[in-house]
């Protein structure tokens, strides 16, 4: 698995440990940071890794199986991306953290999503933040509801596996290999 990142990570964040748990070997791709870690550059460095990771993880992917894309607009880039030079990879390409705001109404907005939904046919499944959204984003933009579910954006750590709670837990491959059933 392959997850592109848009931040520093350090090897803390608890859905890579609880991946790695299960022997799922996970590849980050993710922004070079090379100021000091408070300079406002590193804020730069982080927008534009949205852009340019996209493309890095096109040369990669046919080394895994699901490439992760964890912001809308690292998602949209590799969805574009997938779309247009799709070949021979039958891997999954995944978008978390999928949401737009319904209430937007500029020009510049209406292209981005114009752009979003020439990536939809690029992305394999789609991570929201409510079953709500998945519904309505189902509809709006023709997307089959069985390939979009809701994935909060900082699940608790019995979601991931971790500490497990009273009740059934799922973990994010269960909740991956629920809502990526093929096109």
């Amino acid at each position: 698995m392959l997850i592109l990142v848009h931040w520093r990570e350090e090897g803390k964040w608890d859905l890579l440990k609880s991946l790695e748990a299960r022997g799922i070997s996970v590849t980050l791709l993710q922004p070079a940071f090379p100021f000091p870690p408070l300079s406002p550059l590193n804020r730069f460095c982080a927008w534009l890794g949205e852009f340019y990771l996209p493309l890095l993880a096109m040369g990669r992917r046919r080394q895994f199986d699901i490439v992760v894309s964890w912001s809308m607009r690292t998602g949209v880039c590799f969805g574009l991306l997938n779309r247009l030079y799709r070949s021979a990879w039958k891997g999954q390409h995944i978008i978390q953290d999928f949401h737009i705001n319904m209430a937007r109404k500029g020009l510049a907005y209406q292209q981005r999503l114009q752009l979003l939904r020439g990536a939809i046919k690029g992305i394999d499944c789609f991570l929201c933040t409510s079953t709500q959204e998945a519904d309505i984003y189902s509809e709006f933009f023709k997307i089959q509801r069985e390939h979009i579910c809701f994935f909060p954006l900082a699940p608790p750590r019995h979601f991931l596996g971790i500490n497990p709670c009273r009740g059934r837990t799922i973990s994010f491959r269960t909740a991956i290999a629920t809502a990526t059933t093929r096109r």
